[in-house]
């Protein structure tokens, strides 16, 4: 950011919990598998949220969506836009995650539209693309 102050507030609440490992296999009574999710949601200004107290609401409220829902939370990175890299349940879709997560920043916010109406879902693991043309063959 080009004001120092904005960017000291947002460096000070980037989270990351080093305990986690994403690539870990996780088991439920259907199996193995994993199910990590990077998120991107974009506020619906698209404006720089800098306010401290705000941003720091964001975070409580991530951080208590993951521990209700049992998802282990690697990362939150607060910009313009929200990146968060999780792990869900493998009954989880990643659009039920997203809406969760979103519903609960906007409750953090006495229900304010925050944020668009769209966001980024993808999916990560410790694959390459010998996994693919193994699974192939």
């Amino acid at each position: 950011m080009a004001d120092s102050r904005a960017q000291a507030v947002l460096e000070t609440l980037q989270y990351h919990d080093p305990t986690i490992d994403l690539n870990a296999v996780r088991r439920s009574s259907d199996g193995e598998y994993f199910h990590s999710l990077p998120i991107v949601i974009e506020s619906d200004s698209g404006c720089h949220e800098i306010r401290l107290e705000v941003l720091a609401a964001y975070q409580r409220s991530i951080i208590a969506n993951c521990h209700r829902h049992d998802w282990l939370l690697l990362r939150i990175g607060q910009l313009a836009h929200m990146h968060i890299l999780l792990a869900a349940g493998i009954e989880d879709s990643p659009q039920s995650v997203v809406l969760s997560l979103m519903n609960n920043l906007a409750y953090s916010q006495e229900m304010k539209a925050i944020w668009r109406l769209s966001y980024y879902a993808g999916t990560f693991g410790p694959f390459d693309r010998g996994a693919i043309w193994n699974s192939l063959s």
